[in-house]
């Protein structure tokens, strides 16, 4: 029972300054890897955004040039 007690005490413990700087450091030989991860996911993420904007602008426009019934 205190294996679960004590499993809960580090879930619940705030962001750790130094234990990120630590992970941060093991990310350094692959740097340009990671940024462009971070950049395709950036980007895929505005595409998904930019897709449902385009039908809506597309749509809009084509409902202000047809005549109303």
């Amino acid at each position: 029972m205190t294996a679960s007690l004590h499993e809960e005490d580090v879930l619940g413990k705030p962001l750790d300054v130094s234990l990120l700087g630590r992970l941060l450091g093991h990310l350094r030989p692959y740097r340009w890897a990671t940024a462009l991860a971070v950049l395709i996911l950036l980007a895929s993420a505005a595409l998904q955004v930019a897709g449902p904007y385009l039908t809506k602008v597309a749509i809009d426009r084509g409902a202000a040039l047809s005549p109303a019934p």
